[in-house]
């Protein structure tokens, strides 16, 4: 779990946000222009393609409103979804959710078992599988950026003509997303001190992954890095290593308490 502040310039501009009478109305069910004009300059730069804020992109209530609002706009009962295992377990709720049926597909660890660290590239995708798992009826393939989950804006981009339908399944799901956090979204895009944050952030999450690992190492437990990301797959071949990780965890005030939903998953 995120637990770290946004920085304080976007905190500012969110609470200058709330002072605008506009921010606290219903705004345009779409998105603000702001935020979509400033997404638009942003992905245009990284796909080093041109984007239209209004036909390339869908503001959403979340990043899982983005993704139910793409199954709702697509998935009809019975047809079947590719996912990529290991996954959040949240992509297989919200399937189920739309009447989906789910068609994993399962990323191959290497050989080499004998090392404690794997690389997330050292893991392959199976191509014959995954065309495999394309039938008739597969639709869809799935796949906190200033540490303010909390505000609930998200974001989906792609073609006018599929991104029209994840906007309308927005307006449905939502109608429209809060208009504080979108503008103190648009501003932390459009300030420049975000280029010094997002470094700043990266370094933080990685003292945060060292300890992390160093503690798994220290119990033998098996397990892969993501690059810089968070994220971490584990391997645990015992009920005792478990438990005497989630020990040393709570040793260093993490929370390892997951909801029965996310338990009975296994």
């Amino acid at each position: 779990m995120i637990e770290f502040n946004p920085p304080p310039f976007i905190g500012q501009a969110h609470q200058n946000a709330l002072l605008e009478v506009d921010c606290n109305q219903y705004g345009p069910t779409l998105g603000r222009t702001r935020l979509k004009t400033v997404l638009a300059t942003t992905y245009s730069r990284l796909y080093d393609a041109p984007l239209d804020g209004d036909k390339n992109i869908a503001i959403t209530t979340g990043a899982t409103a983005a993704i139910l609002g793409s199954l709702m706009a697509y998935i009809e009962h019975g047809d079947e979804v590719i996912v990529i295992k290991p996954l959040f377990n949240l992509y297989a709720y919200l399937v189920n959710f739309v009447g989906g049926v789910l068609k994993p597909v399962t990323l191959h660890p290497p050989t080499d078992t004998v090392r404690s660290r794997m690389l997330a590239d050292d893991w392959r995708l199976n191509m014959k599988e995954l065309g495999d798992a394309i039938g008739p009826r597969t639709k869809n393939a799935v796949g906190k950026t200033f540490n303010a989950t909390g505000w609930r804006v998200g974001y989906a981009i792609g073609n006018e003509n599929l991104i029209k339908h994840v906007q309308w399944a927005h307006v449905l799901l939502s109608y429209v997303t809060p208009g504080p956090a979108q503008e103190a979204a648009a501003a932390a895009y459009e300030d420049p001190r975000s280029e010094d944050f997002f470094n700043d952030n990266r370094s933080l999450f990685k003292q945060k992954i060292d300890i992390f690992c160093q503690i798994l190492d220290d119990l033998g437990l098996m397990h892969a890095t993501l690059g810089e990301s968070f994220v971490r797959f584990v391997v645990c071949k015992t009920d005792e290593q478990i438990e005497l990780a989630k020990t040393r965890l709570q040793g260093l005030g993490a929370d390892c308490s997951l909801p029965a939903a996310h338990t009975a998953q296994g």
